[in-house]
């Protein structure tokens, strides 16, 4: 398997890192799958789970019991008399894995107030590791032949589908996001384990567009899980208001059409609705759709052949669609 020849061409781990965990134990042992946090700027290194043990989530309504692409089309505005609560903050975030639980931790410490919609019972975020570039934990290595080396690997191993912007985006901010995480959470114990080549160029071509990989460890949880694990606690005491067992159904946007969006409407377990109004921003953090059989015909039918290893229904970016956004 691929995680098999990664680790035979592990070089040593960076000096001064204290979790000695090797990137095959470390995936077998989490047993996750996924991307890592790709909104703060990484890369997921994961492994192929055997079995898929996810449940599927909470139906939609009409947006997924409907005939294909129907979801396209907006559903009925949930009216206020469904609403039974109603909650006034800056930033409301839609989604309690790793993008979402970054994002309340960055705005919280930011002085800004923070309310959390989660649709499970608690956080939750799938993944084992990431792939980083020019942390400064990790920066012997890299140059710009390497760069250009990672570039051209991962333009060739996509197909030529790449995102060039998207790629971009993880040269320049990887480091920096690989960073910010260690420097909050190694104050509860969780650790980065860094598996380095001695020489990347003498690596497999495959295993190079994953050469520097850090890989999660904490006192009770691994992967992605021990990173969120301690940010939540942390944006909790800086004043951020996780709400669980609440689905997200729809945005809220101002009259017209380049008005901003300015609320979500939340569908909790008895059925009625909480709303939460955002007077700076609305962060949809819901994951993607990859266990959306309609949407991957539609946006992903070249990659139908793989099974999906998530939950994910892409409800956030059907509730973006609805109110104007581009997917």
């Amino acid at each position: 398997s691929f995680s098999n020849r990664l680790s035979a061409r592990r070089g040593k781990y960076r000096k001064g890192n204290t979790m000695e965990i090797s990137r095959r134990s470390f995936i077998k042992g989490a047993g996750l799958a996924g991307a890592g946090f790709a909104a703060a700027g990484l890369a997921g290194c994961s492994a192929m789970p055997e079995e898929s043990t996810h449940e599927a989530m909470p139906e939609t309504g009409a947006a997924v019991e409907a005939p294909s692409t129907s979801w396209e089309t907006p559903p009925e505005i949930i009216g206020e008399s469904l609403i039974s609560e109603t909650i006034d903050t800056e930033i409301c975030i839609l989604g309690a894995g790793m993008s979402g639980v970054v994002a309340a931790a960055v705005a919280a410490e930011h002085g800004a107030s923070v309310v959390v919609v989660q649709n499970k019972e608690s956080i939750h975020s799938q993944g084992s590791g990431a792939a980083a570039f020019n942390s400064r934990r990790q920066t012997e290595q890299f140059d710009d032949e390497f760069r250009s080396e990672l570039v051209r690997l991962k333009s060739l191993y996509e197909g030529g589908l790449v995102n060039h912007e998207l790629v971009t985006l993880w040269l320049d901010r990887s480091g920096e996001a690989v960073d910010w995480v260690l420097d909050r959470i190694e104050e509860d114990g969780v650790t980065a384990g860094f598996d380095v080549y001695e020489n990347w160029r003498e690596a497999d071509d495959q295993a190079k567009t994953c050469p520097i990989s850090a890989m999660w460890g904490g006192p009770d949880a691994q992967g992605s899980m021990a990173i969120i694990s301690a940010l939540a606690p942390r944006a909790e005491a800086m004043g951020a208001q996780f709400v669980y067992n609440t689905t997200a159904r729809q945005l809220v946007r101002e009259e017209g059409p380049e008005g901003r969006v300015v609320a979500a409407l939340g569908e909790k377990k008895d059925g009625t609705y909480l709303r939460v109004n955002a007077s700076k921003a609305v962060i949809v953090c819901t994951g993607g759709y990859e266990a959306n059989e309609q949407m991957r015909d539609k946006y992903l039918s070249h990659a139908n052949r793989f099974r999906a290893l998530s939950d994910n229904q892409g409800e956030g970016l059907q509730m973006g669609l609805w109110v104007g956004a581009d997917i």
